[in-house]
């Protein structure tokens, strides 16, 4: 994965593009396969980052966008 860049809105990692996609989904169909390929992509970061101080910035960042996906299924799915 590469590397985060800094817009005016803070640091933006490559994995939030599929998090929005799924976020930003309107179309209940389209959702769940945008869901499961934002969770894939999350976790398999997650894997790669390690317990390195430099990286609590973004290890918070995925488990907030994790929390969110959850939300969404919950909400918008009526997942459990």
């Amino acid at each position: 994965m590469s590397a985060p860049r800094s817009s005016g809105k803070g640091i933006q990692y490559p994995w939030q593009k599929v998090y929005k996609a799924a976020a930003l989904e309107p179309n209940k169909t389209r959702l769940v396969d945008k869901i499961h390929t934002a969770e894939a992509t999350l976790m398999a970061r997650f894997g790669e980052l390690t317990n390195r101080e430099e990286d609590e910035p973004e290890i918070n960042a995925l488990e907030k966008a994790m929390k969110a996906i959850r939300t969404i299924k919950k909400k918008r799915l009526g997942f459990e």
